[in-house]
Order: C-alpha cells, then sequence, then structure tokens
C-alpha cells in the first residue's frame, strides 16, 4: 500500500461532498453535539457540502497554515478520505476521516503519521491534539498506533495527545 497526502484541486471538492453525504462514512456524528454546525443533520451524521460553498472552504482550510490544514488520503492512486488541523487558541486539534469502504485496511495510523509529520516540520505547531467519543474505537487506535496517547478520559469523551518530542522520539 503506497499512502500519501494531497492537496485536494477544485473539481476534488466533489468526492468530499460525496464523503460528507455519505451515512456509513459519517456514523461517528449521529446524534453528537456539533455546535450547532450548518447543515448537519444529526440523525445521519451527515454534513450538507454544496457547491457553493467549495471556494471558500479551500481558501480557509488550504491556505492558512498553520492555523488551518486539509489534505485528502491518496491509497495507490485513490482518494480514501481526509487528514486535518486546525488552530483552536493555543491549542492544534487533528482530525482524520476515511471513507466507509475503505475502512479497517490500515489507513488510519500511516496517514495520522503523515500529517504529524507534516505538522511538525512546521515550528509554530507543539502538539497536536484530538477527542473521540469514547465508544470510537477505530479512532482512538489509530491515533494510539500513529504515536498519540490518551491524555484524559471522562464524561464519554477521549482526549488524546502527541508533543513534538514524542513525534521526534518515535522517529529515531
Amino acid at each position: 500500500m503506497s499512502l500519501e497526502l494531497r492537496i485536494p484541486g477544485l473539481r476534488d471538492m466533489a468526492a468530499r461532498q460525496a464523503w460528507l453525504g455519505d451515512p456509513a462514512t459519517m456514523a461517528h456524528n449521529r446524534g453528537r453535539d456539533l455546535g450547532g454546525a450548518e447543515g448537519y443533520d444529526p440523525v445521519t451524521g451527515c454534513i450538507d457540502f454544496p457547491i457553493e460553498n467549495w471556494r471558500w472552504w479551500r481558501q480557509v482550510w488550504l491556505y492558512n497554515e498553520p492555523d488551518f490544514y486539509s489534505a485528502f488520503i491518496f491509497s495507490d492512486g485513490i482518494p480514501v478520505g481526509e487528514v486535518c488541523w486546525f488552530r483552536e487558541g493555543e491549542d492544534y486539534s487533528a482530525g482524520i476521516l476515511i471513507v466507509a469502504e475503505h475502512r479497517g485496511k490500515g489507513h488510519s495510523a500511516a496517514a495520522i503519521r503523515l500529517l504529524t509529520d507534516h505538522a511538525f516540520g512546521r515550528e509554530e505547531i507543539p502538539a497536536l491534539k484530538c477527542a473521540f467519543p469514547s465508544g470510537n474505537l477505530p479512532a482512538i487506535r489509530g491515533f494510539l498506533r500513529a504515536g498519540f496517547h490518551i491524555q484524559r478520559e471522562g464524561e464519554g469523551v477521549t482526549e488524546m495527545l502527541i508533543t513534538r518530542e514524542e513525534w521526534e522520539r518515535g522517529r529515531g
């Protein structure tokens, strides 16, 4: 398996639209409180991504490093999901979405490692964190295999972290 991250072009947004509109891919979001996210359906977990938002989304997520970063995950030339990070105050949060039909193939940990390599290539980012519902074991396992550790568990949420120092130790 050859895995790589690529910055998506405007034409690639149709794939992202399909992913966000697929109930199987977005099942992890069902019933969650996403803080009033526009276009979110708590019954399916899906998020609307209409064509009129594509240019705006690309402007924010693809041209504002280090505050925002997103890339598509390609496995042997096929898009299988996306990874991202975004700044919240002084913290940087990481995320991943693997398309339902490509789950269970070992993409998650490898893609997260590529994401951390890119993130820690920037001096501004001292650590990456993430938080998941405690029942999202595939996501938790993927981040653990990529070098994150559990920072805190409680109230149905598992918070994870990897620091620059941990990442550097893991590369040696």
